[in-house]
């Protein structure tokens, strides 16, 4: 039976997949199992697990894409992380050094 994995944007960007592949209602992605095998691990859960993913039946893999109460949640994997410029709080950003008025404005 075919087996669909539910990973975190961030994952099917550093995969190349964003564009060939459905968005979950809550941002994330559903590789294919074919997707995960040049990862580690000697099932489809193993190698799931590497990504941060979840292996879902399509029953399930249609709810996640038409939304749910209750999204299975996925994790990025630390090798999948922003590093150096691109990483949140790496850099400072220009706006709190400047002052700005009451409408928000930069002064």
């Amino acid at each position: 039976m075919a087996n669909y994995i539910k990973v975190t944007e961030l994952v099917a960007r550093e995969m190349g997949l964003t564009a060939i592949r459905n968005k979950t209602a809550d941002g994330n992605y559903l590789l294919w199992q074919a997707d995960i095998l040049r990862f580690p691990g000697e099932d489809i859960f193993t190698r799931a697990a590497y990504c941060g993913g979840v292996v879902l039946t399509p029953n399930v893999a249609k709810d996640e894409i038409d939304g749910t109460n209750h999204p299975i949640l996925v994790t990025t994997p630390e090798w999948c992380q922003p590093k150096g410029e691109d990483a949140p709080g790496d850099t400072e950003d220009e706006s709190t050094d400047s002052e700005t008025n009451n409408e928000g404005e930069l002064l």
